[in-house]
């Protein structure tokens, strides 16, 4: 009998690295600079690509570029004077919805883009302040809006048009005006 037999340690697997608001990058986006609030909440610069950025907070409801066309810049300057004076704990990172919420987000985005009078057209970038809660690329958001004008023609016109001398193919988006709500049931 032996007292102090020698056995090799049992491995204890180590677990994945989760992503933190310090590290994480919402999908199809790109994060360019990243701000600490008062409280340690993380505000996010980000672009999908384009020319244009948002800044969003991942300790409270703060968002920039929900209608207004940001450069860099601009918003870096709007995510640090909001880090400067937010208090807010870091809530970690977002959870990424499903299909089905995602493409409400989606909807609810296009219903406010949508005039009484005239016709509203739109690019992909009208959706980059949603992308931290999307955490959906440029294809799926695409997709959905597709999806959406085929089930709801009053709503959306989507227009492929053909490719150009670079070869890209560019979609025309177009949320059509509000029809005149008669009753309160036929408001969305």
């Amino acid at each position: 009998m032996r007292l102090f037999p020698r056995r090799r340690p049992t491995p204890t697997p180590t677990p994945a690295p989760q992503a933190t608001p310090q590290t994480w990058t919402p999908e199809g986006t790109t994060v360019t600079q990243r701000y600490l609030g008062l409280a340690g909440a993380t505000v996010l610069v980000y672009s999908s690509g384009s020319l244009y950025f948002a800044a969003s907070c991942l300790g409270c409801t703060y968002q920039a570029a929900t209608d207004q066309e940001l450069r860099e810049a601009k918003a870096a300057e709007l995510a640090n004077a909001h880090a400067a004076q937010c208090r807010a704990l870091p809530r970690g990172v977002p959870e990424r919805p499903d299909d089905a919420t995602a493409a409400t987000i989606v909807r609810t985005r296009v219903r406010e883009l949508q005039r009484y009078v005239d016709e509203r057209h739109f690019t992909l970038d009208d959706f980059l302040a949603d992308r931290v809660y999307l955490q959906r690329g440029r294809d799926w958001i695409l997709a959905a809006l597709i999806d959406l004008a085929e089930r709801e023609p009053q709503v959306l016109k989507v227009t492929v048009g053909r490719p150009s001398e670079s070869g890209n193919t560019y979609t025309y988006l177009t949320a059509l005006p509000r029809q005149s709500c008669t009753t309160t049931s036929d408001w969305r």
